[in-house]
């Protein structure tokens, strides 16, 4: 370090020296330049150093814990100080925010008292909070601030069920604070057979239809694999449709998630064609089957597909169900 000092006393320029020289990653890549720093910012030794400098002369070495330093002040500059009237706003600010977080510690601890050992009119009386009622409400069926799991959690907590308890005070939301006394509570039972058979017979009439038309679907996929055209008998009353040409693209001949089942399934072989069965976010099921790829036209190897697809839409009809085609079965490619 005195080496160094000594050069830069004979006129060798510091950032050069300092670039070449300096253990400090960050600062040797600036020649040595830390920028602008306040008070406080280094350790004690280099801030005693750096204080005694005036502009443009170089410190004799100074040992730190980081090891030796030569310090050259370039520039000082002093922070303005602001004017009281320029503060004034900014403080009168931090006050009242100071004044009301000390408001609200003081107002949170009596309110949880009183809710802890009072009623919930009792708040009412003493901080005009409004006492609102809500119908009966299960974990999926909450609405609101209950809705929320954090609330969720409070409220279905047994020790609440008797209705002779307040809940802990707590924040449901960002500054919103409330408490809560559960008026009734029914445990799970098991509804009545005539509340809920409609809605159970709609869904076994949903069941078997979907089952129905997989079962429709499967007998398509098998008849085709077998080297059979057209539809077979069981699946007498629905309706065709053939595709020639069809890239990812599609056109309005064709549903999106009908098309997407034509390219999931496998490429085709010379000789043998190939089928997919799925279903669609709108419970239908789709047969599709590719019976040749042209791949000289497109970017990817399902380019120009050529699909046919069969879609088995299953509805009802009083009890009765019926799977009815709306769309596509065969095709044949050139």
């Amino acid at each position: 370090a005195m080496d160094l000092k000594q050069q830069i006393d004979n006129g060798a320029d510091f950032a050069e020296l300092a670039s070449e020289y300096s253990d400090d990653i960050a600062s040797k890549e600036t020649g040595g330049d830390l920028g602008f720093a306040p008070s406080g910012t280094f350790v004690p030794e280099f801030e005693a150093a750096l204080n005694a400098l005036t502009p443009n002369v170089v410190s004799d070495p100074v040992k730190t814990q980081y090891g030796y330093h030569l310090i050259e002040l370039l520039e000082s500059r002093a922070r303005p100080v602001e004017s009281f009237d320029a503060r004034a706003p900014r403080l009168r600010e931090e006050l009242i925010d100071r004044q009301a977080s000390q408001r609200l510690a003081n107002n949170l601890e009596e309110f949880s008292n009183i809710a802890f050992s009072g009623t919930l009119e009792e708040l009412n009386s003493v901080y005009g909070v409004k006492i609102q009622s809500t119908d009966l409400f299960g974990r999926s069926t909450a609405t609101g601030l209950f809705s929320q799991e954090t609330v969720l959690r409070r409220v279905f907590n047994e020790t609440l069920y008797n209705g002779e308890l307040n809940a802990e005070v707590f924040e449901a939301e960002p500054g919103l604070w409330m408490t809560f006394r559960v008026k009734t509570h029914e445990p799970k039972t098991v509804r009545p057979l005539a509340e809920v058979r409609d809605t159970i017979i709609e869904r076994l009439r949903n069941d078997k239809a979907q089952s129905r038309a997989k079962a429709l679907a499967d007998a398509i996929q098998a008849h085709w694999k077998g080297g059979e055209k057209g539809l077979p008998t069981v699946a007498d009353g629905l309706v065709a449709q053939s595709f020639n040409n069809l890239d990812r693209n599609g056109d309005d001949s064709i549903a999106r998630d009908h098309l997407a089942v034509a390219f999931a399934a496998p490429a085709p072989t010379q000789d043998r064609p190939s089928m997919f069965v799925a279903e669609t976010a709108v419970d239908t099921v789709v047969v599709a089957r590719v019976d040749t790829l042209n791949l000289e036209k497109g970017v990817t190897s399902e380019s120009n597909l050529e699909a046919a697809l069969a879609q088995l839409r299953t509805t009802q009809e009083g009890s009765e169900f019926w799977s009815i085609v709306t769309s596509a079965a065969e095709v044949v490619k050139r």
